[in-house]
């Protein structure tokens, strides 16, 4: 059967990425888009993005941080599932924190996209995380669906977890500060979602990320008037 030179292309990532062979997968990303012409799979419109994160492979990660042009890079990173998720979002929900330190660092990555809920990764972020530790309080598993982050908040490693999470949270703001001004379509920004957390740490986090960067004479002045 004839098979196109594309195809066989887009076999051969999604195969590298499948079974983890970094070896391939470095390869095809070094040969730049005219090696990744194809952008999304099937019904779910996944991207390699995708699938890399939510197979947890940080170092296919780590490969499209240093090895994907930019030009490629940034609509690659746009491309949303048939969930209106980026990579971004994608990560942002899963808790994958270690991914999320490569990721939102990217100056071509557009870190204010949103889901279909007006979402940012930094909304999803908060949003998933205030949800894993409710969870978590009342007993339920969420091991199969979420990160090491979400499990681990009641555990020994609570602490260098929250530091995780805030370094993600300083990151995000501090490549994007007008994240914190976005709201989602039920009308929370960032700095309710990290509130409702209930973690002074991540509060106290974001509103040191955003402080510098707000206009606080224009605030004082809608305030007051």
């Amino acid at each position: 059967e004839w098979v196109s030179k594309t195809e066989h292309t887009e076999k051969a990532l999604w195969d590298a990425v499948k079974v983890a062979d970094l070896g391939a997968l470095s390869d095809m990303l070094k040969r730049g888009p005219g090696a990744l012409l194809w952008a999304q799979r099937g019904g779910t419109k996944a991207t390699f993005m995708h699938e890399i994160i939510n197979n947890d492979l940080l170092a296919g990660t780590v490969l499209f941080h240093n090895s994907v042009p930019p030009l490629f890079g940034a609509p690659l990173g746009m491309l949303k599932d048939a969930s209106g998720r980026t990579a971004l979002h994608l990560a942002a929900y899963k808790l994958r924190v270690d991914h999320l330190r490569y990721l939102f660092p990217l100056p071509w990555l557009d870190c204010k996209a949103t889901d279909k809920l007006g979402r940012t990764p930094l909304h999803t972020f908060l949003r998933r995380l205030r949800g894993v530790r409710i969870s978590n309080s009342r007993g339920d598993d969420t091991s199969g669906d979420v990160d090491r982050v979400g499990g681990a908040m009641s555990s020994a490693t609570n602490e260098l977890q929250t530091r995780a999470c805030n370094e993600v949270v300083r990151l995000a703001i501090e490549r994007d500060p007008d994240i914190g001004a976005l709201r989602d379509t039920d009308g929370f920004s960032v700095l309710d979602y990290a509130m409702s957390l209930g973690d002074i740490t991540i509060a106290t986090a974001l509103v040191a990320a955003i402080r510098p960067h707000l206009d606080w004479k224009t605030l004082l002045r809608q305030a007051l008037f």
